[in-house]
C-alpha cells in the first residue's frame, strides 16, 4: 500500500476575518499571488460570510469569518514546490491586525486498494449480528 498525495492545505484561525476583502485584483496588489507567478484566475466568488479564489492551476483561496484556507492540489511529489505557506504568511503579514489564534498545515492522500469496504469493516467495525446484514 503505498499512498498517494492529493492536497496540501494551511487553515489559518482568527477573530473576524473580512471575507469581502478577497479578490484576486486585492490578492495581487498586495503581493500575496504575486502576477509574476503567472497564475490565472478560473473561479471567484465574495460575498460577506465567505469568499474564494480558484486558481487555474488548482490552488483555492478561502476566507470565511473565522478561517482562512489556502489549498493545493498539485503536491503529488510533495508539497516543497507549493506555494501554500507563502500565500498564509502574505495574507498574514498584510493583515497584522487579525486576532490569530491557530495554523494547521494538512494532508490528504489516497491509498489506492482492493475492495476498500472490506478492509474498513475487517479494521474499524466489531463483529456482531449487524456483520451479516452487510
Amino acid at each position: 500500500m503505498k499512498a498517494r498525495l492529493v492536497q496540501y492545505s494551511s487553515v489559518i484561525v482568527g477573530q473576524s476575518h473580512n471575507p469581502t476583502i478577497l479578490n484576486p485584483d486585492w490578492l495581487a496588489n498586495q503581493g500575496i499571488v504575486p502576477k509574476s507567478w503567472g497564475w490565472k484566475v478560473k473561479d471567484t466568488m465574495t460575498t460577506p460570510p465567505l469568499s474564494m479564489v480558484r486558481y487555474e492551476n488548482g490552488v483555492t483561496i478561502t476566507v470565511e469569518q473565522e478561517k482562512l484556507t489556502i489549498a493545493d492540489p498539485n503536491v503529488e511529489v510533495g508539497p516543497r514546490n507549493s506555494k501554500v505557506t507563502e500565500i498564509g504568511s502574505g495574507y498574514m503579514n498584510t493583515l497584522p491586525h487579525v486576532a490569530y489564534t491557530a495554523v494547521g498545515n494538512n494532508f490528504q492522500g489516497l491509498i489506492p486498494m482492493e475492495n476498500p469496504a472490506n478492509y474498513l469493516q475487517d479494521r474499524f467495525l466489531k463483529s456482531g449480528p449487524w456483520s451479516e446484514a452487510l
